[in-house]
């Protein structure tokens, strides 16, 4: 099992990314050559597809808000393999088209959440 946060998912796909150097490179008309700078680490946005089976609709719409109300704070999140990566910031939560009914050991009434969320990992604090 799979976390994100305090919320458990039976998988989570995708691989964070880790800070790169930013440069800055530009142009100047009349004069050879190029101009750089340096603008500190960053570039480590990515996605994350995560999915949980659920004994209901209703637990999975807790499921649901509970990831929504992750938008804009930090999170943990310990992937399929048990590597652990912390201080990433959940960016945006996608739930369009999040639930699907399925039968999940023997549940009938069961749901499939599959979310999308947009992470980009910072510099711990």
């Amino acid at each position: 099992m799979s976390t994100l946060g305090d919320q458990t998912f039976h998988i989570i796909r995708g691989l964070p990314a880790s800070l790169k150097q930013r440069v800055d490179v530009w142009e100047v008309p009349g004069i050879d050559g190029y101009g750089a700078q340096t603008l500190g680490l960053g570039d480590a946005r990515f996605g994350l597809t995560c999915i949980a089976y659920t004994a209901s609709s209703g637990a999975a719409n807790t499921l649901i808000g509970l990831v929504e109300a992750m938008q804009g704070t930090l999170q943990t999140l310990v992937d399929d393999w048990g590597d652990t990566y912390t201080s990433l910031l959940v960016e945006k939560v996608d739930t369009t088209g999040a639930k699907k009914s399925v039968v999940y050991n023997g549940n009938f009434n069961a749901v499939r959440v599959q979310l999308s969320v947009t992470c980009c990992s910072t510099v711990p604090l």
